[in-house]
């Protein structure tokens, strides 16, 4: 499925989170590795293909396939320049291939490995140049009389080997714009027990959704275009907002955009309360309210779980409990769940003076 649906980033990114729920490893393409498509890689592990890369053509894998099995692993750019049929593979499939997390098998930062493209393939260029003339300069002539020292070329260079990785943030853009989707990590993963907590349907629900229905969800704004109404010219936004399992373009109309304009920042952690809206059978979410991350604890949640397992239900326990309850008095009800060895969890609601 995965293979069938290489073209279809929607449909993969689906193909994909099942794999996971599975309990299936996805690794991600890589230069030594992979071939053109999806393969199993082992015990209940899949590999993505090099074909899964946004601008690395059949042509330029075929030549890296190619080389891969003439030369072996590629251990520097400078070997993978080299040794690539460069009219095929040219500069934007080498950059992309490092953005895209396949050269990482070579042992540096995806930030140092970019850096060393321009004089891999300066050098490799003319190396290339110089073979179909029929040229051999001297230093290939000696090496070809000696023994080769291995399938790469040469190790980083001073100024770039050790250069400091991307920032988090800049890696998994790269690998979003490249693949259609994160695959080592998500720019959402450190906040994701509060986005679950706090939202009541994700991305992928809201199709199941009838029509006006009342949701929160919790994402990521990725795009935002501002724009004006046709018959008024009043001023609306449509955006785009990532979640932990996809995307929802919201729609934020002028009744509401005075209020909710400041909120709307490209990379702003938000919760969105709005309404259901199915269009071309694609969801939307019609925007009624956006909160910051940072306050939608206190504006969103109904109500507080505690949960109590044994060893640990002790009256001195209790006691601290009831004296914290007691010191920070608030709104929300709280719910107090026994999770006790071999019987149902129970669940007691406290009584009005503890909230």
């Amino acid at each position: 499925l995965l293979t069938s649906e290489m073209g279809n980033t929607d449909k993969l990114v689906v193909y994909l989170e099942e794999a996971k729920r599975m309990g299936i490893a996805i690794l991600p393409p890589d230069i030594n590795e992979s071939t053109a498509m999806v393969t199993v890689a082992g015990e209940r592990t899949l590999r993505c293909g090099l074909g899964i890369i946004k601008n690395v053509g059949m042509a330029a894998i075929e030549s890296i396939i190619t080389a891969r099995s003439a030369h072996g692993s590629f251990v520097t750019v400078e070997s993978l320049c080299e040794h690539l049929d460069l009219r095929l593979a040219n500069r934007k499939v080498i950059e992309s291939l490092i953005k895209a997390g396949a050269c990482d098998s070579m042992g540096q930062s995806r930030a140092a490995l970019l850096a060393s493209v321009d004089q891999a393939l300066e050098e490799a260029t003319r190396r290339q140049r110089d073979r179909h003339r029929g040229q051999l300069t001297f230093f290939e002539t000696l090496s070809a009389s000696t023994p080769a020292a291995g399938p790469g070329l040469t190790g980083p260079t001073p100024m770039t080997g050790h250069l400091r990785e991307w920032p988090e943030s800049q890696k998994l853009a790269f690998e979003k714009a490249l693949l259609g989707f994160y695959i080592s990590g998500h720019p959402l993963a450190r906040v994701e027990k509060t986005l679950r907590a706090l939202a009541t349907a994700t991305s992928k629900q809201l199709l199941q959704l009838p029509e006006d229905t009342p949701v929160t969800v919790g994402g990521m704004f990725t795009k935002i275009k501002l724009t004006t109404t046709k018959k008024t010219n009043e001023q609306m936004a449509v955006c785009l907002m990532e979640d932990l399992e996809g995307e929802i373009e919201v729609l934020v109309f002028p009744g509401v955009f005075a209020q909710l304009a400041p909120q709307l920042k490209v990379s702003a952690v938000v919760f969105v309360e709005g309404r259901v809206a199915i269009r071309d059978d694609r969801p939307r979410l019609i925007a009624q309210q956006i909160t910051p991350l940072e306050h939608g604890t206190s504006r969103l949640a109904k109500a507080i779980e505690l949960i109590l397992r044994t060893p640990g239900v002790e009256r001195e326990l209790l006691e601290q409990l009831q004296g914290l309850l007691r010191r920070f008095p608030g709104s929300l009800p709280i719910y107090l769940t026994l999770d006790m060895p071999k019987t149902t969890p129970l669940s007691l609601k406290l009584a009005e003076q503890f909230k």
